[in-house]
């Protein structure tokens, strides 16, 4: 494992140069891995994961659009794709990857087949960080791990597409097979991370509760409503902020959310 300096703080990292997609392949040997979810993360995971050479199958509620872009994507009904119950029963590895509500919602559907020596995989750490109230505790004789890509689902895919990797963070809650770090590490390769960067699930859900939800979908957008409402137009209410190019970069994106909430005329930057 790589250490390297961020900011002045040394960080673990590991890189694909100390752990490449052939020792990847060897570590998840024997299993199987179910994708339970098609929505945000779920695609490009699994596509990724499957174009590695993983043995991957994907769990889905039938007749949803959601089926029916997994059948479009290739994976075939019975075979590869099956409903959530099933593949959750068939995997070994199971990567909950639905939103947090529906995590909560279906964890009684999922928690019977979470067997000895199974891993239940998170790419969030809010079921797992706030368990007493979610209600998602897993059993002891399980290992708990997270592969949280630093980037939306299409990004992962479109990185890997163009041979690129997107950095992602790795977390360990519980290691009952001794085989935690192993798996986590080789899932992490494999669904096309760069850098794989040590945390915790608490870490990871309190840097996306405020730099992701708070920070980028809620006071950037709520910075821009408020100055388009005292501004009254879309160009006055972008202009202070242009002029700082620390801040342009991080808010072209909500410069272009919150004004059109309030005006739907065309403009330009």
């Amino acid at each position: 494992m790589a250490k390297l300096i961020f900011g002045g703080l040394e960080e673990n990292v590991v890189t694909r140069e100390e752990f490449p997609l052939d020792k990847a392949q060897q570590a998840m040997k024997g299993e199987t891995i179910a994708v339970i979810g098609y929505g945000v993360q779920g695609p490009g995971q699994a596509l990724n994961l499957r174009d590695n050479g993983f043995n991957v199958i994907v769990g889905q509620r039938r007749d949803s659009k959601t089926w029916d872009k997994a059948v479009a994507d290739g994976w075939v009904p019975g075979e590869t794709l099956f409903p959530i119950e099933e593949a959750a029963r068939r995997g070994t590895i199971i990567q909950y990857l639905l939103s947090d509500a529906a995590q909560i919602a279906l964890w009684p559907t999922i928690k019977p087949h979470l067997t000895a020596g199974k891993a239940l995989y998170f790419s969030h750490g809010f079921g797992i960080t706030y368990k007493e109230r979610t209600g998602i505790v897993p059993p002891k004789d399980i290992d708990v791990i997270l592969i949280a890509p630093k980037g939306s689902g299409t990004s992962l895919r479109r990185m890997f597409l163009a041979g690129k990797g997107l950095n992602s963070s790795y977390a360990i809650f519980q290691d009952a097979t001794g085989r935690a770090h192993e798996r986590v590490v080789a899932l992490g390769i494999g669904v096309g991370s760069g850098y794989l960067f040590e945390t915790t699930f608490k870490k990871e859900v309190y840097s996306d509760l405020t730099g992701e939800r708070g920070t980028l979908m809620g006071a950037i957008q709520g910075i821009f409503a408020a100055q388009y409402d005292h501004e009254g137009a879309p160009l006055a209410s972008w202009a202070p902020f242009r002029a700082s190019s620390r801040l342009s970069t991080t808010c072209c994106a909500a410069a272009a959310i919150a004004p059109l909430k309030h005006s739907t005329k065309p403009w330009r930057n």
